[in-house]
């Protein structure tokens, strides 16, 4: 049997509960069934975390938040795949569209009425990709 045959495993031990890269890489947190929670840096132990409340909800959140955005990925969409929003000038009234030609119109009339005072703002959102 070759080496290249032989699969080691990448990370021995209990179960990963949660783990969370961030930092380009730089920076890891594990949790194993039974075990504290770990910090790595560049792959290497680095910190006990263990009790850390804050560290543990920064990454119980980004682990939850990541799984989400998988799911949306992953769905078929359920709408448009692009939203026109029209403001009347920056954090005025808005108006949405999924029709471009309507958010145009829209943004000429908020042009006529404020005439030179103020300027709107129409904004092209992507959705459900």
């Amino acid at each position: 049997m070759a080496m290249a045959d032989i699969k080691l495993p990448v990370e021995p031990g209990p179960k990963i509960q949660m783990k969370v890269t961030v930092g380009d890489g730089k920076y890891t947190v594990i949790q194993r069934e039974g075990e504290g929670l770990r910090a790595l840096r560049y792959g290497d132990p680095w910190r006990d975390c263990t009790g850390d409340g804050l560290i543990y909800g920064l990454a119980a959140e980004v682990a939850s938040l990541r799984g989400s955005l998988e799911d949306a990925k992953q769905s078929k969409p359920i709408g448009p795949e692009i939203v026109w929003v029209v403001e009347s000038f920056p954090g005025g009234i808005r108006s949405v569209h999924n029709d471009r030609e309507m958010a145009v119109k829209e943004w000429h009339k908020w042009r006529e009425k404020l005439g030179q005072s103020l300027t709107p703002v129409i904004h092209c959102f992507h959705v459900n990709k």
